[in-house]
């Protein structure tokens, strides 16, 4: 008797709640900056439920210079798989950009400074390498309807400004 009575409220709870979540998943975008650890580069990153623009700024004469933009297209892409990897690369090495189970879009980047990716390299079991973008100077940042954006390995890049 008792669980008849609270039933009928968390029903409409949980279909409150399962509404608005329906409806804020593309409803704007969420934006993020993130510098690498020299300072010598940043991303800024705008997404939502069916993008994700990545645009990189390089550091010349003191002050970010934009490098262009990528556009990955995600609405085949899970929605709990959805994360952004960078290596952000060095005078030797172009900076390397991933969205798993995307598509690109639009690409106006230097391909001979940045190399775009819509899926892991694979090692040598043919896996994907996923650590690859765990290791110094790379990391992972997931894209979730949740927006708590975190950098894994931490000591690898610092949120500077986040707009939920």
């Amino acid at each position: 008797m008792l669980f008849d009575m609270v039933r009928p409220g968390w029903t409409w709870m949980i279909g409150c709640n399962l509404v608005f979540a329906l409806l804020s998943l593309g409803c704007s975008d969420s934006n993020f900056v993130v510098k690498s650890p020299d300072e010598s580069r940043r991303i800024a990153v705008t997404f939502n439920a069916d993008t994700v623009r990545v645009r990189p700024s390089l550091l010349e004469d003191a002050r970010y210079v934009d490098a262009g933009e990528v556009v990955f297209n995600t609405t085949k892409t899970p929605p709990l798989a959805k994360a952004l990897f960078v290596c952000w690369g060095d005078a030797e090495n172009s900076m390397e950009l991933l969205v798993p189970k995307s598509m690109v879009s639009k690409n106006t980047l230097n391909s001979n400074l940045f190399f775009v990716r819509t899926e892991h390299p694979l090692d040598q079991n043919l896996l994907p390498d996923i650590l690859r973008f765990h290791r110094r100077g790379c990391f992972e940042i997931g894209l979730s309807v949740e927006k708590n954006f975190t950098i894994f390995p931490p000591q690898n890049g610092r949120i500077l400004e986040a707009n939920q």
